[in-house]
């Protein structure tokens, strides 16, 4: 399971995926973060703001976020549409290359 680390609300929320434990995962464009949504809470899974950094939570950024999918191991691959970069998130929640 990702780790959540900060609650947040959606800023021209893009991609969506449901996870095999039905938590929705979005790529929040304008928040250069990858969320999750469960029952109506919004929280942070990674990133929050612009660049290119891996790290945990939200040491991580991302510079317009588009889309996510997720393997079926957990693993979350992110298309980070300005850095021009298919990156993922294990699910320790390190984003890595």
């Amino acid at each position: 399971m990702t780790q959540v680390v900060a609650s947040g609300s959606l800023s021209s929320p893009r991609g969506l995926v449901i996870d095999s434990s039905g938590r929705m995962i979005v790529a929040d464009q304008a928040n250069n973060a990858i969320r999750s949504v469960v029952s109506g809470v919004v929280s942070t899974i990674a990133g929050g703001s612009l660049g290119s950094v891996n790290g945990l939570g939200t040491v991580a950024s991302f510079n317009a976020p588009y889309d996510v999918a997720v393997s079926s191991s957990g693993v979350i691959f992110v298309a980070d549409n300005n850095n021009y970069q298919i990156r993922s998130i294990d699910t320790s929640g390190q984003r890595a290359h």
